[in-house]
């Protein structure tokens, strides 16, 4: 290792015992005192200032370091500068001179500056850290507009004020097995609501349109709505010009009607007459709208034959004709419903009898009238069923009415209403009871619940 000091500049060196050391060991100085060079694999470190230079021996485990001082002999100027391009000391007479030297870029710094370098340098693998920059954040501030109340209006509306109106209720489905109330009891003594006067004798159906409205058909091609004041709405011929030989309210209120002569079920919409089911060999007779929009039709051969068909739109789903034991379940059928839990009821006028399956069309029960009765034979035409359960078929040749469980139980009659010919039959949302009569030309609505 070699550094350069000013000229003039000389030194004697001592150990540290103060014993002088001659340039012929491993220190060694020119003949004009202005370098020094030495071994630097046999010193630890060097300091160098304008006073003393400082050699420290390798450290030995066990001993002491020694130390060498460099004392000035004599200076005739101060080096306190340093060219970090070209290493080496510069006294402040020199600094000019060498700057004026353009072989270099020469940087000239304090020797001060220098050794704090030397004793203090930077990691090039490890840089220094600096501390994250200081955020300093503002919170949003709220500026209270005036609120006009006009504008809200204008981008947002307004409410109307609370008010109550009472109307009478009107519903458009049909309600046979569609709405379930809660349990009513039988009264003792039912009554007649309403004795409506339609003016047309022969009635032989009857079917609710809604709460205010029945729809009836008669002898004749035509299908009559009335409302309950027993004033005419509107009439529907049928399409044959045939009379119907049944007819059923859809839940979406449509007419459904049967036409034996055509062997044709047939729907209207819009007083618009669609043919939906047409028979080959079979003529339909009884047909109901089940609560999921199938339609059941009885049909009869000329052969004598009698069955149910379930139908969805015009496609044929289920065909019920024979109990297990292969024995025909009816004899000629008649008007058909369906009770809340999807029994089919059918009363077999021939057969004089109400032939009860459940949905897969296995019998259930057969019901012929009461156990003990003084009444003359059992004659059922209309049939349907109620919100509870129940099963009312009218009896034609004993003027009343009889109500069963769903079981096939009898619970009672209604016959005090003079009922003259009870044939149809339909009950409301609210299971009012409507008995078309045949030969009088009145529709009666009976209460016979709680």
């Amino acid at each position: 290792m070699r550094l350069s000091c000013c000229e003039g500049f000389r030194m004697d060196f001592f150990t540290t015992g103060g014993v002088p050391i001659n340039k012929g060991g491993m220190v060694s100085l020119d003949s004009e005192f202005s370098q020094f060079s030495l071994n630097s694999s046999k010193f630890s470190s060097i300091l160098f200032s304008q006073v003393f230079l400082q050699i420290v021996f390798p450290w030995t485990p066990g001993k002491a370091p020694r130390m060498l001082y460099a004392a000035p002999y004599a200076r005739t100027s101060v080096a306190p500068m340093y060219c970090e391009v070209c290493h080496i000391h510069l006294c402040k007479d020199c600094v000019q001179k060498h700057l004026y030297d353009s072989s270099k870029v020469h940087n000239v710094v304090p020797l001060k500056q220098y050794l704090t370098t030397l004793n203090n340098p930077n990691c090039r693998k490890h840089p220094t850290k600096q501390l994250p920059p200081k955020l300093k954040v503002s919170f949003p501030n709220f500026t209270l507009q005036e609120i006009l109340t006009d504008q809200l209006i204008e981008q947002f509306g307004f409410l109307s004020a609370l008010s109550f109106t009472t109307e009478e209720l009107d519903y458009s489905m049909p309600t046979q097995g569609a709405e379930f109330s809660p349990d009513r009891s039988l009264i003792d003594v039912p009554r007649v609501i309403k004795d409506i006067d339609i003016g047309y004798r022969y009635q032989w159906g009857v079917a609710c349109l809604n709460d205010s409205e029945i729809l009836t058909r008669g002898d004749d091609s035509m299908m009559n709505f009335y409302n309950l004041r027993g004033e005419r709405v509107k009439s529907i011929q049928t399409k044959s010009g045939n009379y119907p030989t049944d007819i059923a309210v859809t839940r979406s209120g449509d007419l459904v009607y049967t036409d034996r002569n055509d062997r044709t079920v047939n729907m209207v919409k819009n007083t618009q007459i669609q043919t939906v089911i047409r028979l080959q060999g079979w003529r339909p007779r009884g047909v109901f709208s089940t609560s999921f929009g199938d339609l059941l039709v009885v049909m009869y051969t000329d052969g004598k034959q009698t069955k149910v068909v379930r139908y969805s739109g015009s496609t044929e789903k289920q065909s019920i004709q024979f109990n297990d034991k292969g024995k025909p379940l009816y004899l000629s059928g008649g008007y058909i419903s369906e009770n809340k839990n999807l029994d089919i009821c059918v009363s077999d006028y021939e057969a004089r009898a109400v032939v009860v399956v459940n949905q897969a069309g296995k019998l259930r029960f057969t019901y012929t009238g009461p156990p003990s009765t003084t009444k003359g034979s059992f004659d059922p035409r209309g049939i349907t069923t109620d919100n509870q359960g129940r099963i009312l078929t009218a009896d034609r040749n004993n003027d009343c009415i009889h109500i069963l469980d769903q079981d096939g139980q009898f619970l009672c009659y209604i016959g005090n209403c003079k009922l003259k010919f009870p044939c149809g039959l339909c009950v409301d949302t609210r299971d009012n009871l409507f008995v078309a009569e045949y030969g009088t030309g009145k529709v009666k609505k009976i209460q016979y619940y709680m």
